[in-house]
């Protein structure tokens, strides 16, 4: 506790008396607002000037300056650093992770080795910096196989692997051990859905739990083809179709895209998107077949090393494209996506086809 100036008002008139209070700016922000009977003693951080008593008396018809005793306020951590800075060492403080994914009530952090013996304070530590956290998971193994997917040790909270992310106004509910996904690519799910135009037909090649297709459905009166070969993401992708209402605009279908862009959507999309980094320049010839005759719009995504990224990701692009019936490539926007190793970006291009 600590001993403080402070207004005692009624408690009737106490939501006035704050507002008045934090517009004069006369508050302490430090320590807490407190009931004694039927009064209520705010803090203040310095006796006030005659004017503002004078305005105070205006509006507050009971009022008094006292000393009183007030609990101090507990500066809630934003860091992993500020939670943990008197239980490591300061190399192992610079040795925590500076950066972790946030996936609905999930956190994933990838924890160096040095500090493994610690992974049960880290975890204990984000679940104080974010309330909405009831699950922190260590990674256990890199992103791998067809279907993208890595290994996840719980280390606090509850044991669920299961949660629901929303970003942009979409909601996908999602297992984080047994399908892809990234909330790092939310800006680039958001920023590919708002240039689609009514009318037009998407073929989404990769599509995992649906967030390309979800945001586009949300946005404009298009048809969209989703396709993915994890059958535990299109069930997921199902159900965040309906979640978010889109049913009536999106084709959920299991297999491969090379099977599905031959079979079913040879010359029939206006747009491609390609998110899958690895495997992307593999499925170009099979893009294309799935545009229209006249042509359309590929977003197609790579990983790249320094230096010049851009650059390297357009030629492995155009190389790409010497096998397929377009000779027309138009670089309509390129991006830097994410790092994903030292040097090493996702980079993300829209092209135009004809």
């Amino acid at each position: 506790m600590k001993q403080s100036l402070a207004l005692a008002v009624d408690k009737k008139e106490a939501e006035r008396a704050i507002a008045i209070l934090r517009k004069l700016n006369l508050i302490d922000p430090r320590l807490r607002v407190r009931r004694e009977g039927d009064r209520v003693l705010i803090p203040l951080s310095r006796s006030p000037l005659t004017w503002e008593r004078e305005k105070l008396e205006k509006t507050i018809t009971q009022l008094s300056i006292i000393e009183a005793s007030f609990e101090e306020k507990v500066p809630k951590p934003t860091s992993i650093i500020d939670v943990l800075q008197k239980d490591l060492e300061p190399h192992e403080l610079a040795a925590l992770p500076k950066s972790y994914d946030i996936v609905g009530s999930i956190a994933i952090i990838e924890i160096p080795p040095e500090l493994q013996k610690y992974e049960g304070k880290i975890g204990e530590a984000l679940l104080k910096i974010y309330p909405n956290v009831k699950t922190v998971c260590s990674i256990a193994s890199p992103v791998d196989g067809a279907f993208r997917i890595r290994k996840l040790k719980v280390i606090a909270g509850e044991h669920s692997f299961e949660t629901i992310h929303r970003e942009y106004g979409c909601a996908f509910k999602l297992d984080v051990t047994k399908v892809f996904f990234s909330p790092r690519l939310s800006y680039e799910h958001y920023r590919v859905a708002r240039q689609v135009k009514d009318g037009e037909v998407v073929f989404d090649m990769f599509a995992g739990i649906g967030p390309y297709s979800i945001h586009i459905a949300k946005r404009a009166c298009a048809e969209v083809f989703s396709v993915d070969w994890n059958p535990v993401a299109v069930l997921y992708l199902k159900e965040n179709v309906k979640m978010n209402r889109v049913g009536h605009r999106i084709h959920a279908i299991c297999g491969d895209s090379r099977d599905v862009a031959s079979n079913s959507l040879q010359g029939v999309a206006n747009r491609v998107i390609m998110n899958h980094p690895l495997e992307a320049r593999k499925y170009v010839d099979a893009a294309c077949s799935a545009l229209a005759s006249e042509g359309g719009v590929l977003h197609y995504y790579t990983f790249v090393k320094e230096p010049d990224v851009i650059q390297k990701a357009v030629e492995e692009l155009r190389s790409a494209l010497k096998k397929t019936r377009f000779k027309n490539m138009e670089l309509l926007f390129a991006r830097k996506v994410r790092p994903i190793a030292s040097r090493e970006w996702q980079v993300g291009l829209d092209v135009k086809l004809s």
